[in-house]
């Protein structure tokens, strides 16, 4: 049930409460520039919230900032957020017919503001900070253009800070002549111990007729036209849409293929199946493409299949699968496709890693065994700890069985975090004990989005925390509080009090008070026992559930 022994500190009623390592980044910006660093760049995975820490690093300036970003989505991403970090704060967009120069907070795509009209404009602005988002596109002409005419390098010129999961190109192209240091790195395995990702299985495929040898390779990777014919020729479509139906028959999931056509193909097999599958691709007029993943946000589609236009700037994190169905050599391609999934998300409890690339035993191909990267395979930094080494740990092949031709495998735990055990209410709020007599819950925002509340089960009080921040985030703000105040160990799925069966009297006449269905309970544990934190879950999720009833219907009289 709720409680602790801890007291609750006051907490902040509206913006987003930085996690440790997002305030050991800014940590590292600005001692970096003390030693006269004046081109950073900071590394963190997909789903770190890289957006949150360079907003926060703007609002923490005061600073008339310009965000760069090369994507649509991204740039409407970056807006989101500063907003949500800076409240109040103007932000500006300058983006084709968009030209808000005017705004002391600039958001801006980088094929218009390499044209000199629109570049002359902000650069009379007086850019005191440049953030480079996804800075491994950065070498590119545009930006150099863009950094050039800003004075970045110059002693006194703009900070730039750039941002990225991926410093490394797959053309191979260096990066030094950008920036001059990496100032904070932080990996993938780190954030998925520390709880900020969420746990990762997975599966191999093998595809013995896809012959990669024969595909030529332009700038570091494998030639779309002969691998899209390669991948033809081997039947992947019928492959992939098989091992979802087998492996993910209830996932979100998202399929990466190499072409619009294998897209379309891999599309077909799913809906043959009848999984709601829709596909998009950087082709699709934009209005169509938003439309396609508004559906898929809402679940009214399962899976989506892309070509290359969800490896950056696509947040949906409830998305608990993700199929790579296109062969590759660069890691940092790799990565941003296995990183759509790496997100939490209330109730979610690990992404399934679908590996469909072929030839696995190549060096050079990257697969599941290199998702982490040759620096992040060694010991955490805990010696106390089992190594979180992916070469070691993924092991595990998927074939078809000569006889039924059916995909085989036996699903693998990657990674042993413990998660906390969040409990959901009838009326769909997530709810996680954090103090005595308190507790945070994540329902969705009235417009967008994800609130966090605060629930004080003694006043009967509910307060709002923070507003419209995506799933992700959102549950790690509150699993933040649950580790600040002490309760994780109470809330932790694998702590020793919640698989005991000794529930007390007082428990169980408060449970049958609340109306719990304890039978209901048993039939929902693996070996029909009822545990004490099955019984806490439950009391828990019906105190919050009553709660919240009148804020709820509040919201949607006012709305």
């Amino acid at each position: 049930m709720i409680q602790s022994s801890h007291a609750a500190p006051p907490l902040p009623q509206t913006g987003v409460r930085l996690r440790p390592y997002q305030e050991d980044a800014l940590a590292a910006v600005e001692s970096a520039e003390a030693r006269g660093l004046r081109k950073q760049m900071l590394v963190m995975p997909t789903g770190a919230g890289k957006t949150v820490v360079f907003a926060s690093l703007i609002k923490r300036r005061q600073a008339k900032a310009l965000v760069l970003a090369h994507r649509e989505e991204l740039i409407q991403q970056a807006v989101d957020k500063i907003r949500a970090v800076h409240r109040g704060a103007m932000v500006g967009v300058v983006q084709a017919g968009k030209n808000d120069v005017w705004a002391p907070i600039l958001v801006a795509s980088v094929p218009t503001l390499a044209r000199e009209r629109r570049l002359s404009q902000v650069r009379q602005r007086g850019i005191d900070l440049v953030i480079c988002d996804e800075a491994h596109h950065a070498a590119a002409d545009s930006y150099r253009t863009i950094f050039d005419g800003l004075g970045v390098g110059d002693p006194w010129g703009p900070l730039l800070v750039g941002v990225t999961a991926t410093p490394d190109r797959g053309d191979r192209v260096k990066l030094d002549n950008v920036f001059d240091e990496i100032v904070y790195r932080i990996g993938l395995l780190d954030l998925i111990a520390q709880g900020y990702l969420c746990d990762i299985r997975a599966i191999r495929v093998q595809m013995d007729n896809l012959e990669l040898d024969r595909v030529k390779r332009t700038h570091g990777d494998y030639a779309a036209n002969e691998l899209n014919e390669a991948l033809i020729n081997a039947d992947q479509p019928a492959a992939v849409a098989l091992a979802v139906q087998e492996h993910a028959p209830e996932r979100k999931t998202i399929v990466f293929t190499a072409s619009v056509e294998l897209a379309k193909e891999t599309t077909a097999e799913l809906a043959a199946m009848g999984i709601a599958a829709e596909w998009v691709s950087g082709e699709m007029p934009l209005l169509d493409r938003r439309a396609v993943l508004a559906r898929f946000k809402a679940n009214k589609t399962r899976v989506v299949v892309n070509c290359m236009v969800l490896t950056e700037g696509f947040d949906e994190p409830e998305v608990d699968c993700v199929v790579i169905a296109r062969p590759t050599c660069s890691r940092a391609l790799y990565q941003q496709m296995a990183g759509r999934g790496l997100r939490t998300a209330p109730g979610k409890t690990d992404c399934l890693l679908i590996d469909v690339v072929g030839v696995t035993e190549r060096h050079d191909l990257q697969t599941a065994a290199s998702l982490a990267g040759k620096e992040f395979a060694k010991s955490s930094k805990d010696p106390s700890e089992k190594s979180f080494s992916l070469m070691e740990a993924m092991q595990e092949e998927l074939f078809r069985d000569p006889v039924t031709g059916r995909l085989v495998s036996v699903p693998v735990d990657v990674f042993k975090r413990s998660s906390l055990s969040w409990s959901r209410s009838r009326n769909g709020a997530w709810t996680l004990p954090i103090t005595e007599g308190a507790a945070a819950a994540v329902v969705p925002g009235a417009l967008m989005g994800f609130d966090v509340l605060r629930l004080n089960t003694k006043e009967r009080k509910v307060e709002v925390v923070a507003q419209s921040l995506d799933a992700g985030y959102a549950q790690g703000m509150v699993e933040d509080l649950a580790h600040w105040e002490g309760s994780r160990g109470l809330t932790s799925r694998g702590s020793w009090w919640r698989q005991s069966t000794e529930v007390s009297d007082k428990q169980l006449g408060f449970a049958r008070s609340l109306r719990i269905d304890l039978e209901e309970l048993k039939a929902a544990h693996p070996d029909g026992l009822l545990t004490k934190g099955a019984v806490s879950d439950a009391i828990n999720a019906r105190l919050a559930e009553k709660l919240l009833a009148p804020y709820l219907r509040g919201r949607t009289a006012a709305a």
